[in-house]
């Protein structure tokens, strides 16, 4: 083990490093020496990394539980540990790796070994610092999948990873995820709900959609599947209120959109313009599971954002039956209680789907532009028979269903099955807005 260094010392032989680099940059005497911006941020961004780990490795030396005075346990267990040792071991952060010893015993009951610093440091079990994780973890779903994660990474990190080590680390850390957030699924199902926010929201929005994507993880011939997702956000009223704004949703909506100078705007019927209150922290849950099992995510997540405390709760969706299902399901506890619970038609991402069946059925031509364009007319009137009816003849134009993913046939029918569910839901569809249902 190496030997044990006072705090003191360590500040000093660190302060002393700093001075050194920094007489690069502002000597004391002699010339400044002849770089360009470029080079002094390089040499910069290089020294502040070794500045950094150079104080974790020694915050690390002087942690009590690097080398515990007392037999250390087992974190899962609480059994004492066995084998005690010192070793070696080095991490990845995201200021790059750092190399340090600590003690570390062996737990026979659970088969696994434990250091007290790691467990205390949130290490984890690999070697890379949470942090590091969530970066990778963010590039990974912000970017093009793991290439473009990977790409980024090699540029601004000074870690360096393989294409195949970006997706190892990704794909644990969405492992434990939905590990972490079954186990919540099962503690709310017993009756233990995730906590609400302190802060309750005066609206609590939930978009909804679905769509298929091609799996290579699943066996060959089974790789489509639906990728289902919510996005959970909260929208404070009272303050939009106290800005002259309208409170949404309203149960009969009277209201449309023009194009304004900054944006489309919502303009009252009786004249007053306003914009719409701007939406606060976003949170997401997805998956490609069952429809009987993804209101329950949804559920747990809106639940977690304060879905029983919101003064009114609103899911928006493109009118699939799963969203109406997921919509139903994941607020039945709020609905019991006697809470409003509103339901709202995306028109816009059901219009969407009306283009994609005039494409279908008629391709890019005159024809399928017009039988657009009437389909949408029909949409924004709520004009349900007249809009079903018109896909129907299509798809039986084309022909019965086929099983193929993508083929014309088949998004007719998709089409039609989509609006026909929608239902009751262009009643209250008006000009320009959404409709309730």
């Amino acid at each position: 083990m190496t030997e044990k260094v006072s705090t003191s010392a360590l500040r000093q032989q660190i302060t002393e490093r700093f001075m050194r680099k920094l007489d690069k940059y502002l000597p004391e005497s002699g010339q400044l020496r002849p770089w360009t911006i470029s080079k002094i941020e390089q040499e910069i961004l290089k020294d502040s990394l070794e500045i950094a780990r150079d104080v974790l490795e020694a915050r690390i030396q002087v942690d009590p539980l690097r080398v515990p005075a007392e037999k250390p346990r087992c974190p899962r267990c609480d059994r004492a540990l066995m084998g005690l040792r010192d070793q070696a071991t080095h991490k990845q952060t995201i200021f790059g790796p750092i190399r340090f010893e600590r003690s570390h015993g062996y737990c026979r009951p659970c088969k696994a070994a434990f250091s007290p610093l790691d467990t205390s440091w949130k290490f984890g079990e690999g070697c890379y610092s949470p942090n590091f994780l969530e970066n990778l973890v963010f590039y990974s779903q912000m970017l093009s999948g793991f290439p473009g994660a990977h790409t980024v990474l090699t540029r601004t990190s000074p870690v360096k990873l393989t294409l195949n080590q970006v997706w190892q680390q990704s794909m644990r850390v969405g492992a434990d995820l939905v590990r972490r957030r079954d186990e919540e699924v099962k503690a709310m199902l017993a009756g233990h709900p995730p906590q609400g926010p302190a802060n309750a929201p005066d609206l609590l929005v939930i978009s909804l959609n679905g769509y298929s994507v091609m799996d290579r993880s699943r066996p060959a011939g089974d790789r489509w599947c639906e990728y289902k997702a919510a996005v959970v956000y909260r929208v404070t009223r009272e303050a939009a209120a106290r800005e002259g704004r309208l409170r949404d949703p309203q149960e009969k909506p009277h209201w449309f959109y023009r194009e304004g100078a900054d944006g489309f705007e919502r303009v009252d019927r009786g004249g007053k313009t306003y914009r719409d209150p701007d939406p606060e922290v976003k949170t997401f849950t997805a998956s490609t599971e069952t429809v009987e099992r993804f209101p329950l995510l949804v559920e747990l997540e809106a639940k977690r954002r304060g879905m029983m405390e919101a003064q009114a709760v609103c899911f928006v969706g493109d009118g699939g039956d799963f969203v109406w299902r997921t919509a139903r399901e994941a607020s039945e506890d709020r609905r019991a209680g006697g809470k409003r619970v509103f339901e709202v038609l995306d028109i816009i991402h059901a219009g969407e789907h009306l283009a994609e069946a005039a494409k279908a059925a008629f391709g890019v031509t005159r024809d399928g532009s017009e039988w657009l364009n009437a389909r949408l007319g029909e949409l924004w009137r709520g004009e349900a028979d007249k809009l079903t009816a018109a896909l129907e003849a299509e798809a039986c134009r084309l022909g019965p269903r086929p099983g193929g993913e993508g083929s014309a046939a088949r998004i007719l029918w998709n089409a039609r099955a989509t609006f026909t569910s929608i239902g009751s839901a262009f009643a209250t569809t008006c000009s320009g807005g959404t409709g309730c249902r």
